[in-house]
């Protein structure tokens, strides 16, 4: 279970999984919130803490002390977010159909394979549109998605993508899919599945396979003097780091 404010919400969550306790709202109310089991994203935790703030002391308590789920306690909340969840933006189209136009660019000129990608901000301004260069700078990082990131986060100088939709000319790979977590980015938008670029010759199904457990992985996993690497773990939590 998790209790706090949901600002800086993943690092909150950090911190109460790894044991070192959990945080109270802003008002110092002990409201928790069953993050695994009832909020699969940041965006639906904030609506919640907002209706929290909005629900009688008497049902508050019965909330922190476990007496009743948070369904129960803001029935209408997913209601509404599904609706949310998924409604297309005016701009939807215009910024996929551009991620498209990246992908045919690079790929005619043969800079990587046939993705391209695109950043928009919540407003709907491009801040990326990139598209896959695996091959013009021999990198097998450099997926179009990866270079959108990239680009945006250089242009607004910040390393947080909050709010921000990608759109994609096919569906993410993992390491794409991890870039896009990292980046705080809540929402995508693809075009292609992974089973389509499997079919034309593309590996993205195998490694999802194997994150579900139905497949095997083609690399040699081994552990190492953990303990000498964790005292750089320790040194960093001690000074502070900055958690992203």
């Amino acid at each position: 279970m998790y209790a706090g404010y949901t600002v800086n919400l993943r690092r909150r969550l950090a911190v109460h999984n790894a044991g070192r306790g959990a945080k109270y709202t802003k008002q110092r109310l002990p409201v928790r919130l069953l993050w695994a089991a009832e909020l699969p994203e940041t965006r639906l935790a904030r609506r919640a803490e907002v209706l929290i703030k909005q629900l009688k002391t008497n049902k508050k308590r019965r909330l922190a002390s476990g007496q009743i789920t948070l369904a129960e306690a803001c029935p209408r909340l997913w209601a509404e977010e599904e609706k949310n969840m998924h409604k297309a933006l005016p701009w939807d189209k215009e910024m996929l159909a551009l991620a498209l136009q990246q992908a045919e660019q690079g790929s005619d000129a043969g800079e990587g394979g046939p993705f391209g990608a695109v950043v928009a901000s919540a407003d709907g301004q491009v801040l990326a549109a990139e598209h896959n260069q695996v091959l013009l700078s021999k990198d097998p990082t450099a997926h179009a998605e990866i270079m959108a990131i990239r680009a945006a986060c250089a242009k607004i100088d910040n390393h947080d993508l909050q709010g921000c939709t990608l759109y994609t000319s096919c569906e993410p790979c993992p390491m794409c899919l991890a870039a896009i977590i990292w980046a705080n980015i809540e929402r995508v938008v693809y075009g292609c599945t992974r089973a389509d670029a499997s079919a034309i010759g593309f590996r993205d199904e195998n490694i999802y396979d194997f994150f579900a457990g139905c497949g095997t992985l083609p690399v040699t996993m081994q552990e190492l003097n953990r303990t000498e690497c964790q005292q750089v773990f320790n040194k960093y939590q001690k000074n502070q780091g900055k958690l992203y």
